[in-house]
């Protein structure tokens, strides 16, 4: 990526974040990136694939360190926890792209035929690969549809963006983990499968 597509990319998030897109112009854009208005539509074609583009650059990086973040990990019910967990907080750390993609994103029709929403797809669909993986496993249940489950999932994770960006009734989105995963475990482990309700015991 060149440096002033970087430029370009960066000033348009933090505007968009901030007065939402409608009221972000290219102009405006092009002022803070220091650039001029023509060299925003050498690297975009406008406003709505700039908007992508800030959406892709992210979710390509969540994708990258996620291998990362789940290296070594391998008990399923630990990988499941990593993986919302990571989520969670690195939508906490960067609130702008999580209200980009929550607010903006998420409202336009064309964001769901994008490249960005197809690197969206793959993300989540790593959840979708540590249930299964929990199935062979036989660590969770095999009479569960976990296309559903992994459904359930990203509403809860994107619930809790909601009330950290919006409501507020929520500081961090991560410190709900504990609370999420009392929920899905008792719906997808198997019967025979007991986790200890100690804390402590878990990580040890």
């Amino acid at each position: 990526m060149t440096k002033s597509r970087e430029k370009i990319l960066s000033a348009a998030e933090e505007l968009i974040a901030q007065n939402g897109s409608s009221e972000t112009t290219i102009s405006k854009i092009a002022e803070k990136a220091g650039v001029a208005d023509s060299l925003v539509y050498q690297y975009f074609n406008g406003k709505e694939d700039l908007l992508f583009s800030i959406a892709y650059r992210n979710i390509n990086i969540v994708l990258e360190l996620l291998d990362e973040q789940l290296q070594g990990i391998i008990d399923p019910i630990s990988r499941l926890s990593k993986i919302i967990w990571y989520f969670l907080n690195y939508h906490d750390r960067h609130p702008r792209y999580a209200k980009i993609m929550m607010f903006e994103c998420h409202s336009k029709k064309a964001f769901y035929d994008s490249p960005a929403y197809q690197l969206h797809q793959r993300v989540f669909g790593k959840v979708y690969e540590i249930l299964m993986h929990g199935v062979e496993k036989e660590v969770f249940r095999n009479d569960v549809d976990m296309n559903l489950v992994m459904e359930i999932i990203t509403g809860m994770i994107g619930a809790e963006i909601l009330s950290t960006l919006n409501t507020r009734e929520v500081t961090e989105g991560s410190r709900d983990l504990d609370d999420i995963m009392a929920l899905i475990l008792p719906m997808i482990l198997a019967k025979e499968k007991k986790v200890d309700s100690n804390k402590a015991n878990r990580i040890l």
